[in-house]
């Protein structure tokens, strides 16, 4: 069994559905830095944006270039 495994079991009460969970771990890296959708679509170049997104250019500038705080 996994220590990944294993942290997983100790940190959920249970699976509720009735099919086996599948576990994806996205958070390999030794630290997390929180980045908002608004900040990563605007880091990426323009043409990249708008080419994966279907935003025009003008409507991907309107986009806040600073994360949007849900709770501060």
């Amino acid at each position: 069994m996994s220590a990944l495994y294993r942290l997983w079991q100790a940190t959920t009460s249970k699976n509720t559905g009735n099919e086996d969970l599948i576990f994806l771990e996205l958070f390999a890296a030794p630290e997390y830095q929180d980045m908002s959708l608004n900040q990563w679509l605007r880091a990426l170049p323009p043409h990249v944006a708008r080419a994966h997104t279907n935003l025009s250019a003008d409507e991907l500038e309107r986009i806040p270039a600073q994360s949007n705080k849900i709770v501060g």
